[in-house]
């Protein structure tokens, strides 16, 4: 379906850029693996529209310290503004990405994300099927990570897991 097994929008979207940066290189150089990763890239980019919340993109899971989640929202909206990674690119490269994006994403059930929507309530979990999430990798050890919004407002926040680098429980 698309949806990485690491258990964090966040890394989601990491990974999304390698592979849009390795398919636009390939295309660029007229490779034949250009075409396996344009399949690869569109349905890593179909999830995106399930994994966004009215109140904005939950960041459920790991949160990389070596790239701001600010810095791939571009991913999400479209946005080619000044500090995002879109605005790096070209045109012809801003084209073909823009050409990968959907506006309704895959039910992820199967991956271990839920998604509810009722009225003024949208909620993302994260809750893998086998219980504890893949080890290596960057969901949290909690059996269930979520996000709940009213409206626009985000009223239950993942809390993440603090920082990197952190001895103990504290």
């Amino acid at each position: 379906r698309g949806m990485l097994l690491e258990g964090s929008t966040h890394y989601h979207l990491i990974v999304t850029r390698w592979y849009l940066e390795c398919w636009l290189m390939a295309c660029q150089n007229l490779l034949p693996e250009a075409a396996t990763l344009e399949n690869i890239c569109r349905k890593m980019m179909s999830v995106l529209p399930t994994l966004i919340l009215p109140g904005g993109f939950p960041l459920i899971g790991d949160i990389s310290p070596d790239s701001p989640p600010n810095f791939l929202s571009g991913l999400l909206s479209g946005d080619h503004s000044e500090h995002t990674w879109l605005s790096k690119l070209s045109k012809p490269d801003l084209d073909r990405i823009d050409r990968l994006r959907t506006d309704v994403g895959p039910d992820l059930t199967e991956d271990g994300w839920l998604r509810y929507n009722s009225g003024n309530w949208a909620g993302l979990w994260h809750v893998p099927k086998q219980g504890w999430p893949k080890i290596p990798g960057h969901g949290h050890q909690d059996i269930g990570a979520f996000e709940l919004h009213w409206k626009s407002i985000p009223l239950f926040i993942d809390p993440g897991r603090g920082g990197y680098g952190e001895k103990a429980d504290s």
